[in-house]
């Protein structure tokens, strides 16, 4: 793993409010899309930072879980005491394994492209144990117009994607929608994933 991106180096980030990744309230597109899910669907929220988007959908009545590895951010979360808003404060890579076949849906959003890509696979493969038959990741996968390969944000193709997540998941829905934010417009691709029972 790249030390680099360890937890105290996302701590530093909100201490010193570096987040440009954070819309600072829920994502448009989420919030569009919380009309299809259903209220039953227990949701996980990787790498949720501050937490906007889980903390709108569990005020909406859903079972969430967010996990976080910042301090500083899963705190801010904690703090909201909020019912049905589950927070773990962990490297996603390693939550428990009792948390397995335990999600109908994971809502991805500015966490795939926060982590050493290196892990990109182990990312869908942490996902397919931790869904449930039948389970769905919910995602808006950026950058998809970045032209370098530093980061992060590290860049996304849906090529890699599709190699990865061959055997654990079918590409159920894919688009642009008009719900991104402006600045992210046409560089987010949407992706809804279905997990395949091997």
């Amino acid at each position: 793993m790249n030390h680099n991106l360890d937890s105290s180096f996302w701590n530093s980030k909100y201490k010193e409010q570096d987040t440009g990744w954070d819309l600072g309230e829920t994502t448009p597109f989420f919030e569009h899309y919380i009309n299809f899910i259903d209220k039953s669907k227990i949701i996980c929220f990787p790498g949720a930072g501050y937490g906007h988007d889980p903390i709108f959908y569990a005020e909406n009545g859903y079972k969430v879980y967010a996990i976080e590895y910042a301090q500083i951010a899963a705190m801010h979360m904690i703090k909201k005491n909020i019912n049905n808003l589950h927070v773990l404060n962990s490297d996603f890579f390693q939550i428990d394994k009792s948390y397995n076949n335990f999600f109908d849906i994971v809502i991805e959003y500015t966490f795939y492209c926060a982590f050493d890509p290196k892990l990109r696979n182990k990312y869908f493969d942490k996902i397919y144990n931790i869904l449930r038959p039948g389970g769905e990741i919910i995602g808006l996968f950026l950058p998809i117009n970045k032209d370098d390969l530093s980061g992060p944000p590290f860049k996304i193709s849906l090529n890699e994607i599709k190699n990865f997540i061959k055997n654990k998941f079918i590409i159920k829905d894919k688009y642009f929608t008009d719900h991104s934010i402006d600045k992210r417009k046409g560089n987010e691709l949407f992706l809804r994933l279905q997990k395949i029972e091997n």
